[in-house]
């Protein structure tokens, strides 16, 4: 079973009666119209982290930016 994590957001009542429409058209919870549509922009945008299930591939990454990247996390995964 996937953990996931509840969230809270405010949407466009427009959007949101478009996702509602488009989860009852396929017949989704409306989070999973939302994910989806997240882990699509996040794969657009060069942000994609992947999945457990997927291969972990290397990272193109400076040293700097390295040190930079796991300071911030050791910072996220302390608060």
């Amino acid at each position: 079973m996937i953990m996931r994590k509840k969230v809270s957001t405010l949407l466009d009542p427009v959007l949101f009666r478009r996702v509602k429409v488009e989860a009852a058209r396929q017949n989704k919870q409306i989070s999973e119209i939302v994910a989806e549509a997240l882990e699509i922009y996040l794969r657009k945008e060069g942000t994609h982290l992947g999945k457990v299930e997927e291969s972990w591939h290397t990272l193109p990454i400076e040293a700097r930016q390295l040190k930079k990247l796991m300071e911030e996390e050791v910072d996220y995964l302390e608060a």
